[in-house]
């Protein structure tokens, strides 16, 4: 991959240095498709189909910013679903972004936006974002980053991008999920 730094010509990431805060690379997976998954275990946290990113550092000082948005709905009130984003470093260790530990609470990174409505539960999708979370792996190993999703109930279902009768008509939306990644000079 090529940077362009001020219109003046291109140089790869690991031929030079770049000014701490730069953008080296930028990775994405978006996803369209439509589907479900079931969160049979309470206390399991179940990786979110098509969500995830590969990228590999240049540098161990360098930083992943972090953004993702996922779509859809469950098959129980939304702020029951819990979502955070499992790092896999290749050849290394995998660990969760998410809050710290705090007695039987389960920890994660965040709730769906509460988008429920008692007149229409079955055609209200919701959404999970994250914005700009600056991770810190301190490797030049390959990483995966895959958004995860738990529901404090057993045996339920999510299904991404879209409602969850998705029946036809105007007030069923399909959405689209995506994972975004970028190095950024250390």
């Amino acid at each position: 991959m090529a940077v362009t730094i001020n219109g003046t010509g291109t140089i790869t990431p690991t031929s030079a240095v770049q000014p701490a805060g730069s953008i080296l690379q930028v990775l994405q997976t978006s996803d369209t498709t439509t589907g479900s998954f079931s969160l049979s275990d309470r206390t399991t946290f179940y990786d979110y189909t098509n969500m995830s990113v590969a990228i590999t550092p240049a540098s161990t000082s360098n930083k992943i910013l972090i953004s993702l948005m996922a779509f859809g709905e469950g098959n129980s009130p939304d702020h029951r679903f819990r979502w955070r984003i499992k790092r896999a470093i290749s050849g290394g260790s995998t660990t969760n972004i998410t809050a710290p530990t705090a007695g039987t609470r389960i920890s994660c990174m965040g709730i769906a936006t509460t988008a429920f409505h008692g007149d229409d539960n079955n055609n209200t999708p919701t959404i999970f974002g994250c914005s700009n979370y600056l991770d810190s792996p301190s490797t030049t190993s390959a990483i995966t980053y895959t958004l995860q999703l738990n529901c404090d109930e057993a045996s339920k279902t999510w299904y991404f991008n879209r409602s969850l009768d998705d029946v036809e008509g105007n007030n069923r939306e399909r959405g689209i999920g995506y994972i975004t990644v970028m190095e950024v000079s250390g």
